[in-house]
């Protein structure tokens, strides 16, 4: 009798010690899952890594960095290869200290044009989003701007361009920079 009884609880033993094996593998696999999903959709992807921020964008496009003294900050003009320079289509981002004057000259144009604003989130960061397809003499006019602000810095990530129809190819590469944007 007393070898059933210990029987059992051997093979209850067992039972909680690969329980707990599974478990700690589980455990020990979740930082190198998060690793690997956070970095696999950043192939074919160059970074560009600022003092308050890191951005990714992809290889093939071209990069023009400035400095903005009206808002004393950083611009950076993005643009992949079949775009007709300097119009379109371009993606852009500003980053500046957070003052009201350099939050005013990033969202104003918005407002002055009647931009649909929505609230949004970049990485996890509260943003507005603005969005306006303007029909003009020249074409029709695609434009959505996200702006944020967070550790003392306001940014500006905006996509434009010249299209009769929305081009997908480049609103998904624009969601990518979005997506990848992280304030440090």
């Amino acid at each position: 009798m007393a070898g059933k009884i210990n029987s059992k609880r051997n093979k209850g033993n067992l039972r909680i010690k690969v329980i707990i094996a599974v478990c700690v593998l589980i455990l020990l696999f979740i930082p190198y899952a998060i690793f690997f999903l956070r970095n696999s959709d950043k192939t074919g992807l160059a970074s560009y890594k600022g003092e308050s921020y890191t951005f990714f964008y992809p290889k093939n496009w071209t990069m023009k960095k400035t400095d903005r003294s009206d808002i004393n900050g950083t611009e950076f003009f993005l643009q992949p290869p079949h775009a007709a320079p300097p119009e379109t289509p371009y993606v852009l981002i500003d980053e500046a200290s957070a003052t009201q004057t350099a939050e005013s000259k990033l969202t104003d144009p918005f407002i002055i044009f009647k931009y649909k604003r929505t609230d949004a989130t970049v990485n996890g960061i509260s943003a507005q989003k603005y969005t306006n397809v303007v029909h003009a003499a020249e074409g029709v006019f695609h434009s959505t701007a996200y702006v944020f602000e967070t550790k003392g810095h306001v940014y500006l990530i905006t996509v434009g361009y010249k299209q009769e129809v929305p081009d997908t190819e480049l609103e998904n590469e624009f969601s990518q920079i979005v997506s990848n944007f992280t304030p440090r």
